[in-house]
């Protein structure tokens, strides 16, 4: 299944010229998870491996969190590229809207 979706996620990649970053929070009964702050830093050590390109694609599914720690996440991957764009596959509520707006 991890082959499947790395393919899928270098499709995207190649379709869009973009380099591809995925954030995906639970919303499984006893395995909630939200926006926090605790993902920052391993946002900065993936956009240190990629670098400063044209275009990122955040692939964006969650329920929500903290709305401080999503606008801290868009300033961040903004300093890594000229153009930033969010794919929605299914929900993106409270600090996921504020990002994808």
């Amino acid at each position: 299944m991890d082959n499947e979706r790395l393919s899928l996620y270098e499709q995207i990649e190649k379709k869009f010229n973009t380099k591809l970053l995925t954030y995906i929070t639970s919303d499984r009964r006893g395995f909630e998870t939200q926006i926090a702050q605790d993902a920052i830093d391993i946002f900065i050590n993936q956009l240190d491996k990629i670098g400063i390109v044209s275009k990122i694609s955040l692939f964006l599914y969650t329920r929500g969190g903290e709305t401080l720690s999503a606008w801290n996440l868009i300033n961040l991957l903004r300093l890594y590229c000229d153009e930033l764009e969010v794919i929605v596959p299914h929900k993106a509520h409270s600090a996921g809207t504020l990002i994808s707006i």
